[in-house]
């Protein structure tokens, strides 16, 4: 185990005044800026300088990144190059600040060096260019005096850069040369038995350890004084986010995102500060948010939380632990399941891009089903009304409930215009019953409500909405042509209430029709499809006899083609087994001479 140098956890501001005072200190010599990756120990060296730098006590600046540095010798040549005046520390070198340090250089010692370099003693002419760089390399490193240095990214460097090389050259330049330096460093980045922690006494007076409340930390990107931040501050600090680099991300999808949500209600704006946060942490801090992406965006992957049977492995329990554990947080910071919004919040972080065209539509959409809940509120509210008390206030309960019909009865589903139904029948108000029903089915048909009788959750008690709702389905005209019918009982859907229901509207000439032209490989189970309906009940009498009309249609048909050819009475006889069926349905049907 190495000895850790001694060091102070500090607050940013701590910190801060602690590297304002190394700087400004003319015996600072070496110092260890540390912390945990992403938490904004650059940035927060960047302010001071920005701040302090012209109270610098090295009348010189350079700032080297150990990333793409693969030798001693890149490395002294970065730090002379970087070189600036302290009065623009901070700022990248440019090729008038690299001249002036070039200017520095005093060549009159160089045929000298090369002489003894070569062995030769006559003068010889110096070349600025070819074979003599690492004696201009060397010339530039000791040309660097009175510099603050910072070293960047050292868990970055090559590693055939060593950690002996790069703290030998620190304590050169500390010792021989005047310098400070500070060194930045990812705390935990570097394995227990690296050579950094042999040599780190000797060279580093002391550790600063930077470790800034979540709080600080989001202030630090997202200023408290701004007030547009509040909402979504508050969530970053809930899913208690401090890496700079995740919150500088979500300041720049929040900046994507601003322009679609300025006149957005509250209730999406709320909605988005949700899940933004969450979207960034979940996609790009997996190593330490608790969930994935995909586990956000997927309600499926919480199935799991089903209850386990007694005979679960430990492996199935220790699985719906992790899990729960999951949904548990998401619920503790406010999320439930994604929705439309999340999801395209969601895939605005994957693109890194706003679709302009999409979101905007589905803003437009969310607002009308706010607006619709509003609304649907005056309905609430008017129930509230008639369970609230039992006073003696039909008056009052009628005109309430009549305001909220004024505004919702357009948006009523056939549960809410039933319970209304219910409540008018029993104060014998039965005019005002047929109103309401026939001015819901005028909205149906406005709206292309109930398709398919699978899209009604509960069947009105109403008799009247009942009958009325049955009539409306039979009046729905059919236009999938059979061919698709089939290919939907066959492929798809099989003899479901929907597709039976249209199969009803065909004739059973249109069912001829279709055996006798098609061709398809499939033609002949589509008849045993068809036929074995004979071997199906259904729950409702409608379904079945929509199903006894699939199977006189089509034994029907085969019976006449198998009448037309020698070839097609042998196919018909694959089914004469469905005979016996056939004469029994006759016998149960209204008109048996249709079928006959």
């Amino acid at each position: 185990m190495h000895r850790m140098l001694g060091n102070r956890i500090m607050s940013v501001i701590q910190v801060q005044n602690a590297l304002q005072h190394f700087a400004k200190n003319k015996a600072s010599r070496a110092v260890v800026l540390k912390g945990e990756w992403g938490t904004g120990k650059t940035f927060v060296w960047n302010e001071v300088i920005k701040n302090h730098r012209k109270d610098f006590a090295r009348s010189s600046y350079s700032y080297v990144s150990l990333f793409g540095l693969s030798s001693l010798a890149d490395l002294k040549r970065a730090i002379f190059t970087n070189i600036v005046k302290k009065d623009i520390a901070g700022h990248v070198a440019t090729t008038e600040s690299i001249k002036e340090n070039l200017m520095r250089l005093d060549f009159t010692d160089a045929r000298a060096w090369l002489r003894k370099a070569t062995g030769q003693t006559k003068d010889v002419k110096l070349p600025l260019l070819g074979g003599i760089g690492s004696i201009v390399d060397s010339m530039q490193f000791a040309s660097i005096s009175d510099t603050l240095v910072c070293i960047d990214d050292f868990e970055r460097k090559s590693n055939s850069l060593t950690a002996r090389d790069v703290l030998g050259l620190i304590s050169n330049l500390v010792e021989g040369r005047q310098c400070s330096v500070i060194l930045i460093l990812n705390d935990n980045s570097l394995d227990e038995d690296d050579e950094f922690f042999t040599f780190n006494e000797k060279v580093f007076d002391y550790e600063v350890v930077y470790k800034p409340a979540v709080e600080e930390c989001v202030n630090i990107v997202f200023p408290a004084c701004n007030s547009q931040y509040a909402l979504l501050s508050k969530n970053i600090k809930k899913l208690k986010i401090s890496n700079i680099r995740l919150l500088k991300k979500i300041d720049l999808f929040y900046g994507l995102l601003q322009p679609h949500l300025k006149h957005a209600p509250d209730e999406i704006i709320e909605k988005a500060m949700v899940i933004l946060p969450l979207a960034i942490f979940a996609l790009y801090g997996s190593s330490v948010c608790p969930v994935d992406v995909d586990f956000i965006s997927q309600p499926s992957a919480r199935i799991g939380l089903m209850p386990l049977s007694k005979d679960a492995t430990q492996e199935e329990r220790n699985a719906q632990n992790a899990l729960m554990a999951k949904v548990k947080w998401l619920n503790e910071y406010g999320f439930y399941y994604a929705d439309e919004l999340d999801l395209a919040v969601i895939a605005l972080v994957k693109r890194g891009y706003a679709d302009e065209e999409e979101l905007e539509l589905l803003l437009i959409a969310l607002e009308a089903s706010i607006q619709h809940n509003k609304d649907m509120k005056l309905l609430s509210d008017a129930w509230d009304v008639l369970n609230g008390s039992f006073s003696d206030n039909q008056d009052e309960v009628i005109a309430t409930f009549e305001k909220a019909l004024a505004v919702c009865m357009s948006k009523m589903n056939i549960r809410d215009v039933d319970s209304v139904c219910w409540l008018y029948g029993h104060l014998g108000l039965n005019e005002r019953v047929n109103e309401i029903i026939e001015a819901h089915f005028e909205a149906a048909k406005a709206n292309g409500w109930y398709k398919h009788k699978r899209e009604v959750r509960g069947w009105p008690e109403t008799p009247l909405l009942a009958s009325r709702l049955d009539a409306y389905f039979d009046t729905q005209v059919a236009d999938i042509p059979i061919s698709e019918l089939m290919d939907k009982a066959y492929m798809h859907e099989g003899f479901v209430p929907s597709v039976l229901r249209e199969f009803k509207k065909k004739t059973p000439n249109e069912f001829y029709e279709y055996f006798k032209t098609a061709t398809h490989q499939y033609t002949t189970e589509y008849v045993g499809n068809c036929l074995e309906t004979s071997n199906t009940t259904y729950s409702d009498d409608n379904s079945n006899e929509a199903n006894r009309h699939v199977f006189l249609c089509t034994y029907r048909a085969i019976q006449r083609l198998g009448a037309e050819s020698t070839i097609n009475k042998i196919r018909f006889g694959r089914f004469k087994k469905y005979d016996s069926a056939y004469l029994m349905i006759l016998e149960e049907v209204r008109d048996p001479e249709k079928w006959s």
